[in-house]
């Protein structure tokens, strides 16, 4: 008797699990129904991961252009095609998920810091630790023979200069040199802080 919903496909999809819900849609709950697909070498699936024995195998048959084919062969290489593009799928997500990751802890990094910030909570101990970042990080990419770009390095983004010699930089430790840029970065943050309070007290005490 006829009956039920046939499904037809004119293409085969990348995921396995597209392909079976819509044989699903065909018989669900026992109901009478049919599926088949019919599927294009050119179709993209096809093109990027059919074999070459499976082209092999169509010369060899020698079919003509257009005329259909019914192969367990076949029908295995689009099965291994769509495991390919599923593998494929998973490692992308992986590594967007691990991006994410990276993501999420710069976000919350950030968050803390802007916490602290508004809140003025651990402002001072903040701009001590990322000074201290900053100076270890240039002094590891410039010692012992970079004291040039060192002290470019502070000129430009501390706006201090090198507390001792190129001389010096060379015949001292690296945790010599980063404690003596610091303890030079901390007194001249300390003078920009006091100039600041001084110039803006007045406005601050006039507003209020």
């Amino acid at each position: 008797d006829a009956g039920g919903l046939a499904i037809i496909g004119t293409e085969r999809h990348e995921s396995r699990r597209v392909d079976r819900q819509l044989r699903g849609r065909a018989g669900r709950q026992g109901d009478p129904g049919s599926s088949v697909f019919y599927v294009s070498f050119e179709d993209q699936l096809m093109r990027l991961f059919a074999t070459d024995r499976v082209m092999k195998m169509l010369d060899t048959l020698g079919l003509k252009e257009g005329e259909m084919i019914e192969s367990s062969r076949v029908t295995r290489a689009i099965e291994n095609a769509q495991k390919r593009v599923e593998e494929n799928n998973v490692g992308i997500r992986k590594r967007l998920l691990e991006y994410d990751d990276v993501m999420n802890k710069q976000r919350t990094y950030i968050y803390n810091r802007r916490h602290h910030a508004l809140l003025g909570e651990r402002i001072g101990i903040d701009i001590a630790n990322m000074m201290w970042d900053v100076i270890e990080n240039f002094v590891n990419n410039t010692y012992p023979a970079g004291y040039q770009d060192l002290a470019m390095d502070l000129f430009r983004t501390l706006t201090i200069e090198a507390p001792f010699t190129e001389d010096e930089f060379r015949n001292m430790s690296k945790e010599d040199a980063i404690e003596k840029i610091h303890a030079a970065a901390n007194e001249a943050f300390d003078r920009k802080r006091d100039r600041i309070i001084e110039v803006a007290m007045p406005v601050v005490t006039d507003c209020v």
